[in-house]
């Protein structure tokens, strides 16, 4: 188990930097990059053939050669905001972490595909909008889900939420211990997240003025309605906007939830090994609130990120700039509540005020 170092808490991570590891290096980072140049119709073409053949089993080595050729014919620049938006959203719902990653991410992975997308990532990484690798923004929204079974802004105290949260981890942990066989193929799935439940959570606004976290939602159920509530709130805020920001809260605050977590993980990143979460209710006592750049959700999401040689964790079911308040030094306003619909037809989904 990873020892936490005696002295508690830590210097917030600088954050606001561009682009600190290539956009490449992270699952949802090339997704966003392929989605990009598939809006060129040879590339979407040879990108639909390399899928199949690869959904059929067989070894794609044409097909995926003819992917790679038709991105490096057809590479260009000037992604408009709304481009880069889109591909983003796209990438975003197509994030898993209890099955193998879907046909586009692994064959955005694929080392000759990867190579010919590097253009594409260079020009990503020089139009992205600047908030993509910002700290937490002032203006904050959080979300009420307005459609049957949505999930409404907590209204429990964050720190009664953390403690409910922690005794659910470490119950669930126990049990896998006891229940669940060894066998990493056995046909079972449980908890697979390392966010801290039932605590307020709000993202900045994107360039058109929607609320990020109606957009950029992973596994999107397809919600119809919502309504963006304001919230207030300030206070000390650990900044994860690279993958060393994470492993350190890791090691600070470790929570062993391998058991738990070892089978669903291992079909999401194939990696066999103990994992670590960070202990939220612990990082409480340091930290009011902790924020996820859009930068380090696209380099460091949906991969094992090493702790230390025996040990690994997730980002895992987090969402981009999104803050997750672990205190209860932020609130939801009373006021300048704003009601969104989805906009019929429109994919990936684009939202509207009513």
């Amino acid at each position: 188990m990873v020892v936490p170092p005696e002295t508690s808490g830590a210097r917030p991570p600088e954050a606001g930097g561009r682009w600190r590891s290539s956009v490449l290096a992270g699952p949802r980072g090339r997704r966003l990059c392929l989605e990009l140049a598939a809006r060129d119709d040879a590339v979407w073409s040879a990108l639909f053939e390399a899928a199949r053949s690869r959904d059929n089993g067989e070894v794609a080595l044409r097909p995926t050669s003819d992917l790679a050729e038709a991105i490096e014919r057809t590479q260009r620049s000037g992604w408009t905001t709304e481009e880069l938006a889109s591909a983003l959203v796209t990438s975003v719902d197509s994030a898993v972490y209890w099955q193998p990653p879907r046909t586009e991410d692994d064959v955005a992975g694929l080392e000759g595909v990867r190579a010919s997308l590097r253009a594409t990532a260079d020009e990503v990484e020089r139009a992205a909008p600047s908030w993509w690798s910002s700290p937490r923004r002032h203006i904050q929204w959080t979300i009420d889900w307005q459609d049957a079974g949505g999930p409404a802004p907590p209204a429990r105290p964050a720190a009664d939420a953390l403690r409910r949260w922690r005794a659910h981890v470490l119950a669930d942990e126990g049990r896998a211990r006891r229940e669940r066989p060894t066998e990493l193929a056995a046909p079972l799935s449980g908890e697979w997240d390392s966010i801290p439940r039932d605590v307020l959570a709000t993202t900045g606004e994107m360039d058109d003025g929607v609320p990020a976290g109606l957009r950029l939602v992973e596994d999107f159920l397809g919600f119809e309605s919502a309504t963006a509530i304001p919230a207030i709130g300030d206070g000390r805020t650990y900044e994860i906007a690279r993958e060393e920001d994470w492993t350190e809260l890791c090691r600070r605050y470790p929570l062993d939830v391998t058991a738990s977590r070892r089978h669903d993980w291992f079909r999401a990143t194939g990696r066999d090994g103990r994992w670590l979460i960070p202990d939220w209710s612990r990082v409480a006592s340091d930290w009011d609130a902790v924020h996820l750049t859009v930068e380090c959700y696209l380099t460091s999401a949906t991969r094992p990120i090493a702790v230390d040689a025996e040990w690994a964790s997730v980002i895992a079911g987090w969402t981009p700039d999104v803050t997750f308040w672990l205190t209860d030094s932020a609130s939801v306003g009373e006021g300048g509540r704003v009601d969104w619909r989805v906009d019929a037809g429109t994919a990936p989904y684009t939202w509207s005020r009513i």
